[in-house]
């Protein structure tokens, strides 16, 4: 599959030329890039890191961290519990069937292959940045014949004096072959032979956040989501009420800043379903969670979020406006 051409929305021109903090304060910023790996660096901090080499099963953001350092995102390739939750990242769960979301705790490596095939990054003189990773799935890893492919185009901004960086998110997806996209079932449903499960419905861009952000009490840590176009935060509605709500974004966050996912009214599958695991620090726009999807060979779909980390709190009316914001730089 050759390189797609990539379109010109107007919001890139904001990340891919409007410079967003001084020279001064670009100069005090270094890249890396080694052994699949590409990274903005502070002096010792690392402001951002995407890891996509052959080595990982899937790519993933880790560390995001906020202005003071804090790192916001969880890794541990080791822990007993989900080890495949790694930080920001995307993952089917089932095509056609096989399973790409869990890994093999002694291989790390999922029952279906999800596989970067080239990668072209970017960098820009303000510290902004822009990659194109191209990505195919295979049903395993001896197959000769893929059948998704994907364009992933990543537009990641300067952090601005406040702080705040964006990750504009864009997937083109193509079906080589006829498939169906689904997820574990809810309760409700029956496939013949058994019920869903109660934790069934999870796919697609997930975020998982470090456990010491939620432990450390004096920070506060919460979710936020608009709910019945009212802005009311996850202590109103007491956790799990917030999972399965159609909501435009989500928010976690607490003294020092926090992490939010616009998910755009241009996505193929509409508002998500969002999958809120408040146990985990987790949250996804689950974008499966109604009902699985299928498509037939050459038929293509696309899908495109705003993932904004802020290095200060960030209220719900703030959070509407950023999301208001979000719809109006990405046009048709």
């Amino acid at each position: 599959m050759g390189l797609f051409v990539v379109r010109c929305y107007p919001f890139w021109g904001v990340i891919l030329g409007g410079s967003l903090i001084s020279q001064a304060a670009a100069s005090e910023y270094t890249w890396l890039e080694r052994d699949g790996v590409i990274a903005l660096m502070q002096g010792k901090r690392t402001v951002w890191a995407l890891n996509y080499g052959a080595q990982v099963a899937k790519p993933y953001f880790h560390p995001l961290s906020l202005q003071d350092g804090s790192v916001i995102t969880r890794y541990e390739p080791h822990s007993p519990e989900h080890p495949w939750h790694k930080g920001l990242w995307f993952s089917f769960k089932y095509i056609n069937g096989v399973n790409y979301w869990e890994e093999n705790k002694q291989t790390g490596k999922s029952d279906g292959l999800t596989q970067v095939t080239s990668h072209h990054f970017f960098k820009h003189p303000d510290n902004s940045a822009t990659l194109i990773l191209h990505l195919q799935y295979r049903p395993h890893h001896d197959a000769a014949d893929a059948l998704i492919f994907e364009q992933r185009t990543l537009f990641i901004s300067a952090q601005d004096a406040s702080g705040r960086m964006n990750i504009d998110w864009l997937s083109h997806f193509t079906a080589l072959a006829d498939v169906t996209l689904d997820r574990t079932p809810l309760p409700s449903e029956h496939n013949g032979k058994v019920w869903g499960k109660a934790w069934g419905g999870y796919a697609g861009l997930s975020m998982r956040f470090a456990p010491k952000l939620k432990q450390n009490k004096a920070d506060n840590w919460q979710f936020s989501a608009p709910i019945q176009s009212q802005l009311l935060t996850q202590a109103k509605l007491e956790g799990t009420q917030l999972h399965a709500t159609q909501n435009q974004w989500m928010y976690y966050g607490g003294a020092k800043g926090g992490l939010a996912i616009f998910d755009h009214v241009r996505n193929s599958s509409q508002t998500a379903s969002w999958y809120v695991a408040p146990n985990m620090s987790y949250f996804s726009p689950a974008f499966l969670f109604k009902r699985p999807l299928s498509y037939a060979a050459g038929q293509t779909w696309q899908l495109s979020y705003r993932v904004s980390i802020y290095s200060q709190p960030r209220t719900p009316e703030q959070l509407a406006m950023d999301d208001r914001q979000y719809r109006l730089l990405i046009a048709d």
